[in-house]
C-alpha cells in the first residue's frame, strides 16, 4: 500500500501554506484513491513545546486515511557543492514516503546536493524545487517531478515564473535557489551557478 508525506512548515503555531498541501493532498486521493480526502486541520494537534520558531510537520498518510503527525524543529541545510545528474525516465510527480531511489543518487554523488534533469531539461534537487537567476527574473523550471507548495505559492504571487531550462543552458544564469515547503523566499540561501560541479549519468 502506498504512503504519502506532506511537510509542512509550522511558523510560530500558524501553518502559512496549508492550502496548497491541502489541494495536493486532495490530488493525491484524486487520482490514487475511491474516498474522500481528510482535512490536515482536522488531524494536525500542535504540542505546546513546538507553538513557537520554525518547526516541521510531517504528515504521513496512506489512502484509507491512516495518519501520522511528527514535529521536530527546522534548520536549513548547508550546501556547498551540487552535482547535475541525469535521471533518465525516472519520476516523481506525488509526494510518495518511499524516496529511496533519490536518496540514492544522492549519496552516489560526491557532492552536498544534487541538480536532477530528465531529457535534456532540469527538473528539481533532491529535496527542492529550483529558481534560477538570469539578472533580472527568478524562473523555475516548467516541468518539475514534484509541484512544489513553495513553488505554486511563489507563482501565485509573481515572484518567480516558469521556464523551460534546458541542461545546457544552465551555466548561462547567474544564482539559483532551492525552495520548498520549509524554507521561505527570504531564508532560501543564494547559490552561486559555479557551485555546480558536473554532470553524472
Amino acid at each position: 500500500m502506498y504512503r504519502f508525506i506532506e511537510t509542512i512548515r509550522l511558523e510560530n503555531g500558524a501553518f502559512p501554506l496549508l492550502e496548497e498541501h491541502q489541494l495536493r493532498l486532495n490530488k493525491t486521493f484524486f487520482h490514487f484513491g475511491d474516498s474522500d480526502p481528510f482535512l490536515l486541520d482536522e488531524v494536525i494537534t500542535v504540542p505546546t513545546e513546538y507553538m513557537k520558531g520554525i518547526v516541521k510537520c510531517r504528515v504521513a498518510y496512506d489512502l484509507q486515511a491512516n495518519v501520522s503527525v511528527e514535529f521536530e524543529n527546522y534548520n536549513i541545510k548547508k550546501l556547498n557543492s551540487f552535482s547535475l545528474v541525469d535521471i533518465g525516465s525516472s519520476g516523481y510527480s506525488y509526494k510518495f514516503e518511499d524516496r529511496q531511489w533519490i536518496i540514492d543518487l544522492v549519496d552516489k554523488s560526491d557532492t552536498d546536493e544534487i541538480i536532477m534533469c530528465r531529457n535534456g531539461e532540469i527538473t528539481d534537487s533532491s529535496y527542492a524545487n529550483l529558481v534560477f537567476f538570469d539578472g533580472r527574473h527568478w524562473i523555475t523550471p516548467e516541468l518539475p517531478l514534484l509541484q512544489g507548495t513553495r513553488r505554486s505559492h511563489l507563482l501565485k504571487t509573481g515572484l518567480i515564473k516558469e521556464g523551460l531550462i534546458r541542461e545546457s543552458e544552465i551555466f548561462n544564469f547567474h544564482q539559483f535557489k532551492c525552495i520548498n515547503a520549509m524554507i521561505s523566499w527570504e531564508e532560501a540561501p543564494v547559490y552561486q551557478i559555479g557551485q555546480i560541479k558536473r554532470i553524472i549519468s
